[in-house]
């Protein structure tokens, strides 16, 4: 499977928790035969503390300006497609993937109380509007308890953009009652 993420950074760990999730997520898929894709935006911090300027297990592709050069040939191309929260660029990007891609879009928060919190404060994130949401076919979340729970009572719970498919998990977007685990919609088949 081929895969492109857009994170906040994978190449600098230093005050970076998302660089730590990233590496071993990529490093994992990686073990199991896919590909992978990580852009990430430059600034100034992260030139400065990178301690991951190249990985095996993935092409680390940071870029100065949205959009890359490369990054529409890469999505199109892709069988998988995530962004990730505090992604730089975040709401552009969430705007620009809709249309380019046939692939799976998926939108990992990996900061679902942060990004709740500007959800009800200020209407929408910097990385993120609510009304985005609804664009991708998965929203994973690593929350779990009451931030789960105030997410899944969210009215932005349409599953899936307009390709009709539905997706099941462990996200932000589940709700009680959600298609188990052990259907086709859990695997990724159209419905």
């Amino acid at each position: 499977m081929r895969l492109v993420f857009f994170g906040l950074s994978i190449s600098s760990s230093w005050g970076n928790g998302h660089a730590t999730c990233y590496r071993g997520l990529l490093k994992a898929l990686h073990d199991r035969g896919h590909s992978a894709v990580f852009y990430e935006r430059r600034t100034e911090w992260y030139d400065s503390n990178c301690d991951l300027p190249a990985a095996p297990y993935c092409d680390i592709r940071r870029y100065q300006t949205w959009p890359p050069p490369d990054a529409a040939a890469a999505v199109a191309a892709a069988d998988v497609v995530v962004l990730g929260s505090l992604a730089g660029d975040g709401r552009a990007i969430a705007g620009w993937l809709p249309g380019r891609t046939a692939a799976l879009l998926v939108y990992y928060d990996i900061d679902t109380p942060k990004t709740l919190t500007a959800f009800a404060r200020e209407g929408a994130a910097a990385y993120l509007s609510p009304r985005q949401l609804p664009a991708f076919d998965l929203v994973l979340s690593s929350s779990t308890g009451p931030v789960r729970s105030a997410a899944s009572s969210s009215p932005v719970r349409t599953g899936g953009r307009a390709t009709g498919r539905r997706t099941w998990g462990a996200s932000a977007t589940s709700t009680p009652g959600s298609t188990p685990p052990t259907t086709p919609a859990a695997t990724g088949s159209s419905t």
